[in-house]
């Protein structure tokens, strides 16, 4: 009786071994916090430029167009804009594991954006304030870099000046090994619009219950944009 119940204990231990291995664990970015020489049109290192090849690419921010708002992590970060031609810009990297399909995962992340980012504009062809709020689209596939496969989640639109600390719910219907963060445009302010946003301080993609709802994050404001 002994020897059955001690075969039983090693069967269940192994059970529970076996789904604690097959749970997916939390899938760290690479340069998450887009650290890198400050520049214009310069992609931060270990990501790519996923946006229109015939455009500009993105900024490391701050001290490019007028933006001198301090990093919210670390000393520098990521600029996206959209623009009034139907342009916009996209950053993107291979992840070191794939997202599990039908797995949530918990992404924190400082968005902000400034009072004046002033470019030229492509329909008007005058230097104008990029100002109008945008809001974050999180892209995710299985084929290619820079692929927009599924949208995972997308944020509220920032409205706000300075930072403030958000929480994304990413839902993958399939495997994801490329993420693509893409600026885009607000419903409230419509296409054929100039604006921007600022990403910083990107968590870990911590698995999550899907039944989770996207719970208010504790809003750590180091550097506030008190201008």
């Amino acid at each position: 009786m002994r020897r059955r119940d001690a075969w039983m204990t090693l069967a269940m231990c192994m059970a529970w071994w076996m789904a604690l291995a097959q749970t997916p664990g939390p899938v760290r970015l690479a340069n998450p916090s887009f650290e890198d020489e400050p520049g214009a049109s310069k992609v931060p290192a270990r990501w790519a430029n996923c946006g229109n090849e015939e455009e500009s690419p993105p900024d490391v921010q701050p001290g490019a167009f007028g933006i001198d708002l301090p990093a919210a992590d670390g000393q520098t970060y990521l600029g996206l804009v959209v623009r009034d031609n139907e342009t916009w810009e996209a950053v993107g990297q291979r992840l070191p594991v794939p997202l599990s399909p039908d797995t949530c995962y918990q992404l924190d992340l400082y968005l902000g954006r400034a009072r004046e980012l002033y470019s030229v504009s492509r329909s008007q062809n005058q230097r104008t304030n990029f100002i109008t709020p945008v809001l974050l689209r999180v892209w995710g596939a299985d084929t290619e870099l820079c692929a927009r496969g599924d949208i995972l989640a997308v944020s509220e639109p920032v409205k706000w000046f300075g930072w403030h600390r958000q929480r994304l719910i990413l839902q993958p219907v399939h495997e994801v090994r490329y993420l693509t963060l893409e600026a885009w445009y607000a419903p409230d302010f419509g296409r054929g619009v100039n604006g921007h946003l600022l990403v910083d301080g990107l968590s870990e993609l911590t698995p999550v219950p899907c039944s989770e709802r996207v719970a208010p994050v504790p809003q750590r404001n180091p550097r506030p944009d008190t201008t």
